[in-house]
């Protein structure tokens, strides 16, 4: 039974490999890769929340040091989120991610039932 259960899993994992959400995940995120202004807005997010970690443990949160680099981390992030590619991948890991949690519902929602002792 327990080589059964494990060749089994082996085929489902080969399935959700071939399934379109994942295999258009897979294509989006080698998009996201190669994509040059992608990782410029990465950097720029990655560089102001950086700063904005560091103001954070120096001022308050009513200091306009702290409030210009919180509004600047927010920009840099929206801007980054705001980018045609990460919507569409968004998007797309959304969908991988339904799918995924239906399956672990199918799978081990048995498990996860609160057992009464009487």
């Amino acid at each position: 039974m327990e080589s059964s259960i494990y060749l089994k899993s082996i085929e489902i994992n080969n399935e959700l490999k071939n399934h379109p959400f994942v295999k258009e995940l897979d294509k989006l995120e080698d998009e996201l890769e190669n994509s040059f202004e992608v990782h410029q807005l990465v950097a720029k997010k990655d560089e102001a929340m950086d700063y904005y970690l560091h103001v954070k443990g120096v001022y308050k949160s009513e200091d306009p040091i702290y409030i210009d680099a919180a509004n600047k981390y927010k920009a840099a992030k929206l801007n980054l989120e705001a980018h045609p590619l990460v919507k569409k991948y968004n998007e797309a890991y959304e969908k991988v991610e339904k799918l995924y949690d239906e399956i672990d519902e199918i799978l081990f929602s048995d498990f996860r039932k609160k057992k009464v002792c009487r």
